[in-house]
Formats: C-alpha cells, sequence, structure tokens
C-alpha cells in the first residue's frame, strides 16, 4: 500500500506541474480533437475475494482507442479500453483479474500543451481462482488525468481510475470487496 500511495504522490506531483507549465504559457491550446489509440501498463491496488486478498502486483498491459469533441474551451470524448490478465499468487493458489474492460466518457479542458479530464464510466471484469472464471463483475468507474503532447499527433499521460463493482455473479461475491483502483502509465497517438 506504500508504494501506491508513493505512486499517487508522484502522479499529484507530475499533474501540479503539468498545470503550472501549462497556465503560464503563452501557445495556444493544443487540439486533441478526433480519434485517438494507445497504449499503456497500469498497477492495480484494492481487495479481491471472500479472503481479502490483496490486489498488489504484477503490471497489467493495456490498450485504449476513444473520440474527442471540442466544443468551445471543454473537450468531450468516450473511450474504450482493455487490460491485460492480472493473476496474483496467493497460499491459496492463483487468483485475479481477466478481461477488465472500461468504457468512459470524459469530459476536460487543455491548457497549453496539456489536457486535464475527468472520467465516469462502465467497468466490467472477470474473476479467476486457479487460472478457471469464477464469475463476473460489473459496475461504475471514476476518475481522472492528464496528457502532455510530445508532437503534433504523439502524446504521453497518466490515467487513474478507481471502479466500485455493484454486480458479481460469483460465488459469496468473491470478485469485490472494495474498489479497484489502477494508476495507468500511458502513450498514444491522434489523428
Amino acid at each position: 500500500m506504500k508504494q501506491v500511495n508513493n505512486t499517487i504522490k508522484f502522479v499529484a506531483a507530475g499533474t501540479a506541474a503539468s498545470l503550472c507549465a501549462a497556465t503560464g504559457a503563452v501557445a495556444e491550446d493544443i487540439d486533441v480533437s478526433g480519434a485517438y489509440v494507445g497504449v499503456g501498463v497500469s498497477s492495480f491496488s484494492g481487495v479481491l475475494g471472500e479472503y481479502a486478498y490483496g490486489v498488489t502486483g504484477p503490471a497489467s498491459f493495456t490498450g485504449f482507442a476513444g473520440y474527442n469533441f471540442v466544443n468551445g474551451d471543454m473537450v468531450y470524448g468516450a473511450e474504450v479500453g482493455m487490460s491485460s490478465d492480472t493473476i496474483y499468487e496467493s497460499y491459496g493458489g492463483p487468483y485475479g483479474l481477466t478481461g477488465l474492460l472500461d468504457v468512459k466518457a470524459r469530459l476536460g479542458k487543455t491548457f497549453g500543451s496539456t489536457f486535464l479530464y475527468g472520467t465516469l464510466g462502465y467497468t466490467q471484469t472477470d474473476y479467476a481462482y486457479y487460472y478457471d472464471v469464477e464469475g463476473t463483475g460489473t459496475g461504475w468507474s471514476i476518475g481522472g488525468g492528464f496528457e502532455t503532447e510530445m508532437t503534433d499527433s504523439m502524446f504521453i499521460g497518466v490515467d487513474v481510475t478507481s471502479r466500485t463493482f455493484t454486480d458479481d455473479t460469483s460465488s459469496d461475491d468473491k470478485i469485490m470487496e472494495s474498489p479497484i483502483t489502477s494508476i495507468e502509465i500511458r502513450t498514444g497517438f491522434r489523428f
């Protein structure tokens, strides 16, 4: 948990630095309208299962695609993302998340070369125990992040998403005991 707290502090410091740099810039705001695709690496934290297995472990690879609409100084968008399986080892056997899907609405604003946004969405994942899927969890997500332009079409950023699973088809509601939060470092291209 200490590692997650340090990561959150690092992300917050990076966001603050980006905001300071962006608000002091005299350059025109970047154009984030249109389609985009990208990849990332996520770290998860939270609790899984009836025995409260901690979700801190190997990184998960992600892929995402979306579209942004610009209206005045506001950016509206939609994004779909998938994460690779994240399997954790415990004395009771391997367990974890498989096929994590996020569908998000995004709302944000550009500040110079930085795009800051918040998200609200739908999430779904399967719970695996000994590599067999035991159930599916669905629910809602909320989050936010920032993206900074590297070139006219390439960006890097950080996305933080917290997921609350409200429906669980696994036996004894094994999927979620608390929200599952991810911190993703991402890069992508705009078209």
